[in-house]
């Protein structure tokens, strides 16, 4: 008997665990059709008003990033994430100024910077920056001085106004070497200690900067994620 209920309790931890794993890891599924998408857009925030998807954007095979125009002519962005065998919103926001997706917060290679702009404004590319303030710390008989920092990468978004771009290697690999360095539970912290943002110029097809239209949005989420904003700089700004 007891060797009976020995295999039976196995068994049962077993389709237990298969079910878990069923639950939570499985592989994901094609995203739902626009109508669908469109539709639990709305549900999850329905100030979004969501008319058109604009297009899919895979940042890798469980987050996408979805650019929608909504019924008010107001360019947006959502962000999901395949969870709990299904595609989810997990952020809705009706300004598609750029930000930071920190699709895994621990590891910056994920980071992408993605946007949604209106294309009736005179942009052609933008420069898009990772920069750190030099700095210089003294504890006790310990020196450290702390270079200023300033990668770049130009983006052109003349035929597109929306789309992401995922983090350079050379900027992937100095967040991860600064994160390493410091030791700071929290990465807000990181940043604001170090001196370290994420900035962007935009240009028109002159060369000249320009200022976009800025859209007070407003964002809906689940707090499912971490972002970070992509400041607007001037290149006074700039070394």
């Amino acid at each position: 008997m007891n060797k009976y209920r020995m295999i039976m309790v196995s068994l049962t931890i077993l389709i237990i665990a298969a079910l878990v794993y069923w639950y939570w890891f499985s592989s994901p599924e094609s995203l739902p059709s626009d109508e669908q998408l469109i539709a639990e857009m709305n549900d999850f925030y329905r100030e979004a008003n969501v008319k058109t998807i604009q297009e899919t954007i895979m940042l890798d095979d469980e987050h996408a990033y979805i650019p929608f125009i909504s019924k008010q002519n107001v360019y947006g962005a959502s962000y999901w994430k395949w969870e709990r065998r299904k595609w989810r919103p997990i952020r809705i926001s009706t300004s598609g100024d750029p930000i930071v997706w920190k699709v895994e917060p621990d590891d910056p290679s994920t980071y992408h910077i993605v946007w949604n702009m209106n294309p009736k404004q005179p942009l052609s590319y933008a420069s898009f920056y990772l920069t750190r303030d030099r700095n210089y710390h003294i504890s006790g008989e310990k020196h450290r001085y702390w270079p200023q920092i300033q990668l770049k990468n130009d983006v052109n978004i003349a035929e597109t106004s929306y789309g992401s771009m995922k983090l350079p290697m050379a900027w992937s690999s100095f967040l991860t070497q600064m994160k390493n360095t410091v030791s700071e539970p929290n990465e807000f912290n990181i940043f604001h200690r170090m001196g370290v943002q994420f900035a962007w110029i935009p240009y028109n097809e002159e060369g000249d900067r320009i200022f976009p239209e800025n859209i007070n949005g407003s964002t809906f989420s689940n707090g499912g994620m971490e972002t970070q904003f992509v400041v607007l700089i001037d290149e006074s700004e700039l070394e």
